[in-house]
């Protein structure tokens, strides 16, 4: 199945069955997030890369012939919306991390 057969079945809301996988890869828009999703998309997968950065995202998700989402895993609307856009997913690697600041 073409991306854009996929994109579009999936928008529409309708289930992909017998095709390849699909995956959202958190933190993934640079370093290892970025690196499991070229493995993944070298292997047949559709990926998404979900960032907080998504212009930095969606170069990435273009460079993989994917989909890019704005995701910040710190802030559950957006993790809600994340979701919502997505529908149909086979495989989530939580690869983002937060950081917060320690004071001593």
């Amino acid at each position: 199945m073409k991306t854009n057969e996929l994109k579009h079945k999936l928008a529409a809301g309708q289930k992909v069955v017998g095709s390849m996988s699909i995956a959202l890869i958190t933190g993934a828009a640079q370093g290892l997030g970025l690196g499991i999703a070229k493995e993944l998309a070298s292997r047949g997968t559709h990926v998404i890369i979900g960032d907080i950065q998504l212009t930095k995202a969606k170069a990435a998700a273009q460079e993989l012939n994917g989909e890019a989402v704005e995701l910040n895993i710190a802030d559950s609307a957006s993790v809600n919306r994340c979701f919502e856009q997505i529908g149909q997913l086979d495989i989530l690697i939580n690869n983002a991390v937060t950081v917060n600041e320690v004071s001593s």
